[in-house]
């Protein structure tokens, strides 16, 4: 802990007065759930629930805007993180219905995906006594299908309209107004999970 915790303040000297927002993945403050959903450092070491409470600490303590996201999947779809997200207060919290793509999560796709009514379960039980405050975002896999552009390692945006990932030209080499046509989004999706904030 007090190692992870030295490491974390020499990442945050390099970014002191450089962020506006700070987007944590948290899918569950159980040591076992992200275990077995692969959320671990070189698949051994997890962050605990007082690892997060003191990334969280220290982004407040910087007056940084914080966004928690969820990815709710087969492992984590019946518990409830709504008290410590209560604790720790985040301006927003994002819940992310987990989304099979083609090509990138096959082996674990199936395993992983839950129906749309445990995701409901998942949102009512969360949410039920969560301080209004939190701005709470909803995005079952209908919402999520089309509403991100994204730019890979090569420099290429792309998209996951067809449930699969497809690759624009990079950026760098054609531009990314030509690039950007390459792509596909569903306006009304972005719209609708609140994009612009």
């Amino acid at each position: 802990m007090v190692l992870r915790y030295w490491r974390m303040r020499i990442i945050w000297k390099r970014f002191d007065g450089k962020l506006d927002i700070v987007g944590l993945s948290m899918d569950s403050i159980d040591n076992d759930t992200n275990m077995i959903s692969g959320r671990a450092i070189r698949g051994k070491i997890v962050l605990t629930q007082d690892d997060y409470s003191l990334i969280v600490g220290r982004v407040k303590s910087e007056s940084i805007y914080l966004k928690i996201n969820t990815v709710v999947s087969s492992k984590n779809a019946a518990e409830n993180m709504g008290y410590f997200i209560n604790a720790i207060a985040p301006n927003r919290w994002k819940i992310l219905q987990m989304m099979k793509v083609e090509g990138q999560n096959d082996k674990y796709g199936a395993e992983f995906t839950i129906e749309n009514i445990l995701f409901k379960n998942y949102i009512e039980r969360n949410t039920r006594y969560l301080n209004p405050h939190i701005k709470v975002i909803e995005e079952p896999v209908e919402i999520i299908t089309g509403s991100y552009i994204m730019i890979n390692p090569e420099g290429c945006f792309f998209d996951d309209t067809e449930g699969k990932h497809t690759y624009s030209e990079k950026i760098l080499e054609v531009g990314a107004e030509q690039a950007f046509a390459q792509v596909s989004t569903h306006d009304e999706n972005f719209i609708h999970r609140e994009g612009i904030y």
